[in-house]
């Protein structure tokens, strides 16, 4: 279930401006956590962007293989010996 445009707001950002907002996020989280738990919830964010970014190398290895068939098949269908059966 793919949204174009979904990520408008982080786009918005330079990369030192979601390195700060990243270090702001952060900062809110931990107040009032002891270390265990600071421990605890960086590691559940942490397999969070590991879980995204195995979708999304999964989505593209997907669209990879789709739009090597496609290719495939439009080169097929120009070639006339690979329409002909043995």
């Amino acid at each position: 279930m793919a949204q174009s445009g979904g990520f408008s707001f982080f786009q918005s950002f330079s990369p030192r401006g979601g390195v700060i907002l990243a270090a702001l996020v952060a900062d809110i989280l931990a107040d009032g956590l002891d270390a265990d738990q600071i421990d605890v919830l960086g590691s559940f964010i942490t397999i969070i962007g590991d879980s995204l970014s195995f979708i999304s190398a999964q989505m593209s290895l997907e669209e990879g293989r789709e739009d090597s068939k496609c290719s495939e098949d439009s080169e097929d269908s120009k070639d006339p010996k690979a329409s002909r059966s043995l």
